[in-house]
């Protein structure tokens, strides 16, 4: 059975114009995860430690965003740069070694109060 595509492999730009929303957009962590650079709003980066032309894109207007998708298409350093810094916060904040201790310190009520062995 086909799955959906993996939208990694396919786009070399991320683009999230959310507009309204709540909680953390997990479609952006898995673009920085995947070392893409992200074009989004203020809204779509809520919860996220993204920093305009640090770790992403963000601008709240269509030219704004049009602007994003323009400079990465056309300046390969700023689209690395992006890349890097997103991939940075990704490692940071998102990344499986990141949340472990969260999520270990959340389960060890459960477990008796015994660590996993990794």
């Amino acid at each position: 059975s086909a799955g959906a595509p993996d939208f990694g492999s396919l786009y070399s730009i991320v683009i999230a114009p959310i507009r309204a929303g709540a909680g953390m957009k997990t479609k952006i962590v898995e673009a920085l995860a995947l070392r893409r650079p992200v074009v989004c709003t203020s809204v779509a980066a809520e919860g996220i430690a993204l920093v305009h032309r640090e770790s992403a894109w963000i601008a709240d207007d269509a030219m704004g965003l049009a602007d994003g998708l323009l400079a990465l298409h056309r300046d390969q350093a700023l689209w690395e740069h992006l890349a890097a810094g997103g991939s940075s916060v990704h490692a940071r904040d998102h990344s499986p070694d990141a949340i472990a201790p969260a999520i270990e310190a959340l389960l060890a009520p459960l477990s008796g109060g015994k660590r996993s062995a990794r």
